[in-house]
């Protein structure tokens, strides 16, 4: 129960008038300042009301729109809130109720959005790409941390290679479709709270021979794609086991290569084992180029 704190004279008055006197009005809505990242300060004040005699304030601050537990009062003056992890990425605003002997009216402030801080993980990427060959779709938003982040790259960064594109989800995709290159790119990601960057060496080459197993792409002598079996040579003296694509164990015949996932279905790529009983052969000689992630 709020207590208004109303004296004899006024409370006798409130009755007497009864619904004549018309319940507190707005004239400017409640107000949040602060800079709404995770574990700092966040103030609110009432607002501007026109009221009758007694007014007074209950108020809240929200998350998602519900009270949040031992963060509400009464009274004129509203009691900071301290952001916490529980809310990262999430609305915040202040609810005000004023309250008068005409009634009460309920506002609420604008929202504002709790934010962690970008932050990138230390070291760098290295890929090397095969020149006309589609790459595997690389998040590298895996390397960074904090809420609601987007990606681009830095404003001084140099042109990602011809064919390559970064969406701003952190995705790099594409099939390199430019001349041979090795250039350093900048990756940015940024909330309002600041941007955290990550540097990429990316070489772009002629593939002698470029096998993917995992997405099963395969090209020779920076070619067009082209099958396994007309990269390699293979063959297993008998039946064996792999996981399929929708993570079941399956057995294939003798002289097919297993190309395994996980249980959960993601392709894992050439499942080989020891013991001789499986030999695979590369019929070009050649240095494969690999994609490497530190």
């Amino acid at each position: 129960m709020l207590g208004l704190g109303l004296d004899t004279t006024t409370l006798s008055t409130a009755i007497a008038v009864g619904s004549a006197l018309p319940p507190p009005f707005l004239l400017s809505p409640p107000a949040i300042s602060g800079s709404g990242e995770v574990g700092t300060q966040i103030s609110g004040t009432t607002g501007v009301w026109q009221a009758g005699p007694g007014l007074g304030f209950a108020w809240a601050w929200q998350r998602d729109g519900l009270d949040i537990a031992g963060a509400s009062g009464v009274g004129s003056t509203v009691a900071p809130y301290v952001t916490t992890q529980a809310d990262a990425g999430r609305p915040l605003r202040l609810r005000i109720t004023a309250i008068d002997v005409g009634g009460s009216i309920t506002a609420y402030s604008a929202t504002l959005i709790a934010h962690v801080a970008p932050v990138a993980a230390t070291g760098s990427w290295q890929f090397v790409f095969a020149r006309n060959m589609p790459i595997a779709s690389i998040d590298l938003s895996a390397e960074f941390s904090g809420t609601d982040l987007a990606f681009a790259l830095a404003a001084a960064s140099s042109p990602l290679p011809a064919g390559l594109t970064l969406s701003a989800s952190g995705i790099l995709s594409g099939t390199p479709n430019g001349g041979s290159a090795s250039l350093t790119v900048t990756v940015e990601a940024s909330n309002p709270l600041g941007t955290a960057q990550r540097n990429a060496q990316i070489d772009v080459t002629e593939a002698d021979l470029f096998a993917d197993y995992a997405a099963q792409i395969y090209a020779g002598s920076g070619g067009a794609s082209a099958s396994f079996a007309s990269l390699h040579s293979f063959s297993r003296t008998g039946t064996a086991t792999r996981l399929d694509a929708a993570g079941a164990i399956e057995t294939v015949s003798a002289d097919t290569p297993r190309f395994d996932h996980s249980v959960t279905g993601l392709a894992r790529g050439l499942l080989v084992e020891a013991g001789g009983t499986q030999i695979l052969g590369i019929k070009l000689i050649t240095c494969p180029r690999l994609v490497d992630v530190d």
